[in-house]
């Protein structure tokens, strides 16, 4: 769930109670997403946990949120785990901001993989 959409929902909760509420009325695994800051995820029986996304200088936001939606499904049909799934997602939406436009500009799964070494190196 993007940061816009819960400021926009839920303007007077707190992250932390509405995490907790998400997590007890789903059943898979929850993510919030904040831009540039710490993507929070656990599912129903975790505590959350946090991965940083990639620093990276954006020149276009636009396809952002769907490509790190479509990394995760990707990572889901892989079997990966939630780690793995969201590091993913999260290096595709970093390509993606680094192009204009973005949207149109999808990264290679090789691209991906590449970046997220470069970025591990």
């Amino acid at each position: 769930i993007a940061e816009s959409y819960i400021r926009e929902n839920y303007p007077d909760h707190e992250l932390e109670d509405l995490f907790r509420q998400y997590q007890q009325r789903c059943a898979g695994l929850v993510i919030f997403t904040f831009g540039d800051k710490a993507i929070w995820y656990a599912r129903s029986d975790q505590t959350a946990r946090t991965l940083q996304p990639y620093a990276v200088e954006a020149v276009d936001t636009t396809g952002g949120g769907d490509s790190f939606r479509a990394g995760i499904v990707y990572g889901f049909v892989k079997g990966w785990t939630d780690e793995q799934m969201i590091d993913f997602a999260a290096a595709v939406a970093a390509i993606v901001c680094t192009r204009f436009p973005g949207v149109l500009n999808a990264p290679t799964h090789d691209e991906v993989m590449d970046f997220m070494r470069a970025a591990k190196a």
